[in-house]
């Protein structure tokens, strides 16, 4: 469950559609299909999805990920907002490309205070194929969004995956 926060203050928690990524395929998690139905509109099994990836804070104030899933070809409104489940191999199949690299590259060099090591294993997991030993899919996400806000102070930008 995710906690929310509304314009007016109110507060209310929701179940995001999450999914994985394995091998180029966009696999959703079980009872996605069934639940979300609605909300897939036009998705279909041969479509291609560009994702972009976003962030939101939790009622806790931390930073989140979100990806918003784009079909291709494209149509009217057809556009979900997504939960990624990081296990290693949708971290590699998201992160594991040149853009990410050096952008992790610059973090790693820039003085990571606490997160040098968890930078490092980022590091062996997306280009050395290693596996989650201290970080796990929650740890990575908030690393990942360190990253990502690290990499805006430097004067860089939030690049689009796909």
């Amino acid at each position: 469950m995710t906690d929310f926060t509304a314009e007016e203050g109110r507060t209310f928690e929701s179940k995001l559609m999450n999914f994985r990524v394995d091998d180029n395929r966009i696999l959703f998690g079980p009872g996605m299909v069934d639940k979300y139905f609605d909300s897939l509109g036009g998705f279909d099994l041969d479509d291609k999805a560009l994702t972009k990836i976003m962030t939101y804070k939790n009622n806790k104030g931390e930073k989140k990920l979100i990806f918003g899933m784009f079909r291709q070809p494209t149509g009217p409104e057809e556009t979900i907002f997504a939960k990624a489940n990081l296990d290693e191999t949708t971290v590699r199949s998201l992160f594991g490309n040149e853009d990410f690299k050096k952008i992790l590259s610059k973090y790693r060099s820039g003085g990571t205070g606490d997160y040098g090591e968890q930078a490092e294993e980022l590091n062996e997991i997306l280009f050395n194929d290693k596996r989650y030993k201290d970080l796990n899919a929650e740890k990575a996400e908030s690393l990942i969004a360190r990253i990502y806000d690290f990499n805006e102070k430097e004067g860089g930008v939030r690049t689009q995956i796909s």
